[in-house]
């Protein structure tokens, strides 16, 4: 029965899952994982250069200093509310959490936090890429995401911009995938992370 089994080609439901998406599958660009892992190593090398240019003054983008300062003060006993809403707190809180080791407010772990959350963007633009089109077409999504260069300059300043694109890629991706209230949270993601909410 086991040979049966085998020859009819059956395979598990995870497995079937798996190729159905073509993940499993070998792709004449070779493998997919390590281009992505490559252009993610690229597209962090390339944002990294400059990424102190100023410090220890907020000379890169004078909005950083309405948010880092803020986000210092909350995680040395300012609590949750920054009392300053030109900007929505989404970015604050992510930064939050990397000033604790800081006496004075850290421009640089800002910054980094947001180097991060651009590389997410990068692979959230691979991801969108491939779930519309396939898999080159998520190799030049994440490509042309981690060489524009708007994306790459502000992935270095620690403002709401870098964030709102992976909020964007992320609804946009989950809206291909037909996933419409996960969607709509990363929408209300993006617009927590701009102030575009009403």
């Amino acid at each position: 029965l086991r040979r049966e089994h085998r020859r009819s080609g059956r395979v598990g439901p995870a497995r079937s899952l798996i190729r159905a998406r073509g993940l499993a599958e070998p792709s004449r660009w070779g493998n997919r994982w390590l281009a992505l892992g490559a252009l993610l190593a690229g597209a962090a090398a390339i944002r990294l250069v400059g990424v102190q240019y100023g410090l220890p003054f907020p000379l890169l983008n004078p909005d950083e200093e309405n948010i880092v300062p803020r986000a210092w003060e909350m995680r040395h006993g300012g609590g949750l509310d920054p009392e300053w809403f030109d900007y929505p707190t989404l970015l604050m809180y992510a930064i939050a959490p990397f000033q604790g080791w800081a006496d004075d407010p850290s421009y640089l772990a800002g910054r980094l936090v947001v180097v991060a959350l651009g590389l997410a963007g990068i692979t959230a633009a691979w991801w969108l890429g491939y779930r519309a089109y396939g898999t080159m077409a998520g190799f030049v999504a994440g490509a042309v995401t981690a060489v524009e260069v708007t994306h790459v300059a502000y992935s270095r300043m620690a403002v709401t911009d870098v964030p709102m694109t992976l909020g964007v890629a992320v609804a946009l991706g989950l809206m291909v995938t037909r996933r419409l209230p996960a969607a709509g949270v990363a929408i209300d993601y993006a617009a927590g992370a701009t102030g575009q909410s009403a």
